[in-house]
C-alpha cells in the first residue's frame, strides 16, 4: 500500500481534474504530476481506489469510471454550474453532494424521474437545496428538510430559541470575510 501523504496527493488531483473539465485524468497524467513513473503510479491509482471504495475503475482496465460525488461517463444525472453542462453525478444521493465542489455557485442537476421519466431540476447551493421543478417532486420533499427548522419552545418560556444555522458564521473572527 502506498504512503498515505501521496495517495492524498493523486485523491485531489483526480478530484481537481474532475471539477476542471468534467473529466477524470488518466494515471499516465497524475504519475508526471506527481513526479512518479508509469507503472509506479498506475499502482497507486489502484490503491486509491481500493481505500475509496465508492470510487471505481472501468472493468479490467486502468481508467477513473467514477470518482464520486462525479461520474466519469455520463449518467442520467446532468450536473450545470456557470452555465456549463460538463458533469455528471454518479447517483441522484450523490448529486446532492456535487455542490460542495463549488462553493459558492449555483449547482443545477437536472435528471429523468426514474419512476416516470418526467424531468425533475434541482438547484442547490453551498449544501443547501434552493429550487426544484417539479414543486411537488420528492426533491422538494428533500428541499423542505433542508431548511432550517425552529426548536421547539421549552414550557415556561415565551420566546422561541434561535433557529440552526446549517454552517457556522465566520463572521467577526479575526481575518474572515462578511
Amino acid at each position: 500500500m502506498a504512503d498515505a501523504l501521496v495517495m492524498d496527493r493523486m485523491f485531489q488531483r483526480i478530484m481537481r481534474g474532475l471539477v476542471d473539465t468534467g473529466r477524470a485524468p488518466h494515471y499516465a497524467k497524475l504519475t508526471r504530476a506527481l513526479g512518479l513513473g508509469g507503472e509506479e503510479g498506475r499502482l497507486l491509482l489502484r490503491d486509491v481506489i481500493r481505500v475509496y471504495p465508492i470510487g471505481w475503475l472501468d472493468p479490467e482496465t486502468d481508467y477513473i469510471a467514477s470518482f464520486p460525488p462525479l461520474n466519469n461517463l455520463p449518467t442520467q444525472y446532468r450536473v450545470t454550474v456557470r452555465g456549463e453542462q460538463r458533469w455528471f453525478a454518479q447517483c441522484g444521493f450523490e448529486a446532492t453532494s456535487v455542490t460542495w465542489l463549488f462553493p459558492g455557485e449555483p449547482v443545477r442537476v437536472d435528471a429523468p424521474c426514474l419512476d416516470c421519466g418526467d424531468p425533475v431540476t434541482i438547484e442547490m447551493r453551498d449544501g443547501r437545496i434552493v429550487w426544484v421543478d417539479p414543486p411537488e417532486s420528492w426533491a422538494a420533499q428533500l428541499r423542505l428538510r433542508s431548511l432550517p427548522r425552529p426548536v421547539a419552545v421549552p414550557p415556561n418560556q415565551h420566546e422561541p430559541l434561535p433557529v440552526r444555522r446549517a454552517r457556522p458564521s465566520l463572521a467577526g473572527l479575526p481575518g474572515a470575510r462578511g
